[in-house]
């Protein structure tokens, strides 16, 4: 193999490094921005469990 098919081939192993790990950074943000999501709907559900509560509790 000549000294400029490895540069070649190194080139191209380093391009598909370098995808995988913005693939893997896209994908990243995006779990977190879903856990995010997912946090907020338990807050909102949980607030709204308690003003249920509350005001069950203010009719009984």
């Amino acid at each position: 193999m000549k000294l400029a098919e490895i540069a070649n081939d190194l080139e191209q192993r380093r391009i598909e490094i370098l995808k995988n790990n913005a693939q893997r950074a896209k994908q990243q943000v995006i779990d977190a921005q879903a856990r995010a999501k997912m946090r907020k709907a338990q807050e909102e559900l949980r607030k709204s469990r308690e003003a249920s509560a509350s005001s069950l509790s203010l009719v009984g």
